[in-house]
């Protein structure tokens, strides 16, 4: 892990910042794109794209006068009207001649039908012509509306007039009368005879002015976004739909009135009237003057910089304000409406945790969408680790009820091994004393046999001592005597050692009944206290075998005391006895000699009983340490079970607090157990009795 400390940034912050830098991209790329789009506005090429779609509206305009006109010239009302004016004339190419002065003439049928014409193509849905004019095949004017201000001396001057005069359609072209500028369209009225003469013709004509004034009307809503054809004769203005006044305009529009501004890297000239700069492009536009076929001038788009000359400083700042605050809105509402169930599920989390950890509640969270599945999911570790907890709490009042009754067990056991310790001890001891005695009756056993030996010698060397036999008689038979006392006393050390035995067993019986209680850990105490009950066993039989030698020695010596006496007695008798006596004594000897052989055989076996003693007393010495460390890990595994008692205290696993109600108790292993738990303490053992010595 890094050492340094990490900022911590909450996800409300991070969302909002991303909302944030959301939309001030989307501002910026939307300014961009408008000042890109401005300038782009501005340029050359796309003015000429509106200066074409001016041209193809002129045009399609000029379709629509050239199409209705041939519906007036097909019209068999003005076809009479012409024909009752004069024969008419076949087209004859003749030498140019001076123009003839023209009148009108007065003919009522032609007037009225022109008037209706008239009316019909100057109504709302037609045309609405600013020039309507019928002439004969001479070019003489035949009507006119009134307020037409064309000079009927001018008409044969008109390239329309003269094409149709001569048979040609003259369609939709720009037609320069005088200072105005028109598009007309003229066409021949024929006669309906087969020869085809022309009786005359109609002129039709629409004002560029009025033209270029509709389509800057039509071209944007904004007057300031409009685009504002222009067409210009030199220093004469022919049509404009520039505002102010044409003198102004023409003026403006003069090469050496032209003015260069520079936008960032972009330098241009632009036209500068009194309330805008205006960027143009312009091209040479074909027409009529008069009858001539020329260029007419020049035919300008334009379009106002107000908007577009300086985009920086034209930005829709209010517009820039209430979107970044509508944006700082919305991300605050989208922050928190995201937000909201993780900083729910962040607060309930942090109140479970603190305090008693109330395993019981459960994180509750309003929102359907993954925050409401993450919530349910950590509900359900939570209810499985309620389960687990219950489970552990149950557990660790079972391990430290156990607990409590294996150490009082075990200290009863460490007190009857101790019991048992000391008696062993004490039987050692006494075993010890007993091989010494009986090796010292092994010692008497000897030197009786020597004596025997002795006597036999000296009775056969000297009948004549036998009072002095007689005393040794009396001396043997007291030694026989202290031989009987001594073997009463070992008879009475052997049921001693008896009793150790029986002890011993019943000692081992009892430390088996405890190593069974006490269950795994018991089974090393269990082998030896087997060990130990064997070996009371063998001792036990060692003793019976040994009083029932005791028991053979103590009659034989009681047989010989009566012998020695009855040989006194028969030593006063005289001599004839002696053989007898010799054969006693003899036979005393062979006795003395299975005394002896035997008291060395107990001597053995007592040597053996007290070796077997030694090693049991290191046995019970092993077994007595062996328990007091079972008593020191039983008394820690009972402080591990209230250790694990008090940590699982710390969950509330019934809605209330669990580990007030524990209590650790004395080691005699009684607890007590919250209230409501079916966990119930087993009752303390009674101690067994011990066996008496």
């Amino acid at each position: 892990m890094s050492s340094k400390k990490q900022l911590r940034f909450p996800m409300f912050l991070k969302f909002l910042l991303a909302c944030l830098l959301l939309a001030g991209l989307l501002l910026i790329g939307g300014t961009l794109v408008v000042k890109e789009k401005s300038t782009f506005s501005n340029r050359g090429n796309f003015l000429v794209k509106h200066l074409r779609r001016y041209q193809f509206y002129q045009e399609t305009v000029g379709r629509g006068i050239t199409g209705t006109l041939e519906l007036v010239v097909a019209d068999s009302a003005l076809r009479s009207a012409l024909a009752g004016t004069g024969p008419a004339t076949p087209i004859v190419p003749q030498p140019p001649a001076p123009p003839p002065v023209l009148e009108a003439k007065d003919n009522t049928e032609l007037a009225t039908v022109g008037k209706a014409l008239y009316d019909r193509l100057s109504s709302e849905n037609s045309i609405r012509t600013d020039l309507f004019v019928v002439f004969d095949v001479t070019g003489r004017l035949l009507w006119a509306p009134k307020g037409t201000t064309l000079d009927p001396k001018q008409l044969t001057s008109i390239a329309a007039v003269e094409k149709a005069r001569t048979g040609a359609p003259f369609a939709h072209r720009v037609q320069v009368i005088g200072t105005s500028a028109y598009v007309a369209s003229a066409l021949p009225v024929m006669s309906p005879g087969g020869a085809h003469p022309i009786l005359g013709g109609v002129l039709v004509g629409v004002k560029l002015q009025r033209m270029v004034a509709e389509y800057a009307e039509q071209s944007d809503e904004v007057d300031e976004l409009r685009y504002r054809p222009v067409l210009l004769d030199g220093p004469v203005v022919l049509a404009s739909a520039l505002p102010g006044t044409v003198t102004d305009a023409a003026r403006a529009m003069q090469p050496d009135k032209l003015v260069k501004v520079t936008v960032g890297e972009d330098t241009r000239e632009v036209i500068r009237l009194k309330d805008h700069d205006y960027d143009f492009f312009a091209e040479e536009i074909d027409g009529y003057k008069n009858g001539d076929a020329v260029t007419v001038g020049k035919l300008f788009i334009t379009r106002s910089r107000a908007r577009v000359v300086d985009p920086a400083s034209s930005l829709p700042w209010l517009e820039i304000g209430v979107g970044i605050a509508l944006s700082l809105l919305i991300a605050t509402g989208l922050a928190i409406w995201v937000t909201r169930p993780i900083k729910q599920m962040v607060k309930q989390s942090r109140d479970l945790l603190a305090g008693d950890t109330d395993l019981t509640q459960r994180i509750v969270v309003s929102s359907r969408d993954e925050t409401a599945d993450l919530a349910d999911n950590i509900n359900q570790v939570f209810a499985r680790v309620h389960t687990l907890a219950s489970g552990v709490q149950n557990a660790a009042f079972q391990v430290g009820a156990s607990s409590a009754e294996i150490s009082a067990a075990s200290r009863e056991m460490l007190g009857g091994l101790k019991d048992q310790t000391l008696k062993i001890e004490s039987s050692t001891t006494a075993v010890t004393e007993l091989s010494a005695s009986i090796q010292t009756v092994a010692g008497n056993a000897a030197q009786a046999t020597q004596v025997a030996e002795q006597s036999t010698t000296a009775v056969n060397s000297a009948v004549s001592r036998m009072s002095q036999i007689q005393s040794s008689v009396d001396d043997a038979a007291e030694k026989m005597r202290e031989l009987a006392e001594s073997s009463k006393r070992i008879g009475n050390i052997v049921e001693v050692i008896r009793q150790i035995s029986e002890q011993t067993s019943m000692l081992a019986l009892n430390a088996s009944i405890e190593a069974a209680h006490a269950g795994e850990q018991g089974r090393g105490f269990a082998v030896v206290a087997d060990e130990v009950s064997s070996l009371a066993r063998r001792v036990g039989q060692s003793a019976k075998d040994i009083e029932a030698l005791i028991q053979t020695v103590k009659e034989q010596t009681q047989a010989a005391i009566t012998s020695m006496e009855r040989g006194a007695q028969d030593v006063g008798s005289g001599s004839e006895a002696v053989t007898s006596t010799l054969t006693g004594l003899g036979q005393l000897i062979t006795v003395v000699k299975e005394t002896a052989s035997a008291v060395q055989e107990q001597a053995m076996v007592s040597d053996e009983i007290a070796r077997n003693m030694d090693a049991v007393r290191h046995i019970a010495t092993e077994v007595l340490s062996g328990s007091e460390e079972s008593v020191v890990q039983s008394e820690r595994l009972h402080e591990l079970a209230f250790e694990l008692e008090e940590s699982i205290a710390g969950f509330n696993l019934d809605g209330s607090r669990l580990g007030s109600a524990t209590k650790r108790v004395d080691n005699g292993g009684k607890r007590t157990l919250p209230a409501g738990d079916k966990q119930i303490a087993k009752a303390k053992p009674a101690p067994r009795d011990q066996a008496s010595d």
